[in-house]
């Protein structure tokens, strides 16, 4: 009888250290765009491709960053920050550089992918001449109108003696 009684509290020492094993190393969830902590997304270099570093804080505080994943899905990127349960030496703060090919044109977030950046569409470039093509620069035109003209004397002093009546 105390053999079995042994064995029983043996076989629940060992399924509660499984489980306590699988929540501190196993268990992980996903962040979403509402529990991030100044969330930046921002466009880094000049290069080709673009490349978007995306950097911020979990909101949830008893959780720190395991490991941050990007994948394609299509014309999109979907990145997905993987917590688990904080402990020492581990924090919530990401930054995490993507790079992005042009056949991109969104980054999502999270397992709601929503989308945190958008690529800006590129200008046309054209070369200037004839053919009906648009020039590769037009300047504004805004500046190049002569100044409006201002009402001559008369229709001014009209325009108050109509208001004093």
């Amino acid at each position: 009888m105390l053999k079995w009684l042994l064995s029983g509290i043996a076989a629940v020492l060992i399924l509660t250290c499984m489980a306590l094993a699988y929540v501190m190393w196993g268990d992980t969830m996903v962040l979403e765009r509402r529990n991030v902590v100044n969330l930046r997304v921002e466009e880094i270099g000049n290069g080709d491709p673009a490349a978007v570093r995306i950097s911020g804080l979990s909101g949830h505080s008893a959780y720190s960053v395991k490991t941050i994943t990007s994948q394609q899905d299509g014309s999109s990127i979907d990145v997905l920050v993987h917590l688990f349960l904080a402990r020492r030496g581990t924090t919530g703060n990401f930054r995490y550089d993507v790079v992005v090919p042009d056949s991109v044109s969104d980054i999502r977030f999270g397992s709601a992918r929503e989308i945190i950046w958008t690529r800006k569409p590129k200008p046309e470039l054209a070369i200037s001449g004839a053919g009906g093509q648009k020039p590769l620069f037009s300047f504004p035109t805004a500046f190049l109108r002569p100044p409006r003209r201002r009402p001559a004397a008369a229709a001014v002093i009209a325009s108050w003696c109509v208001f004093l009546r």
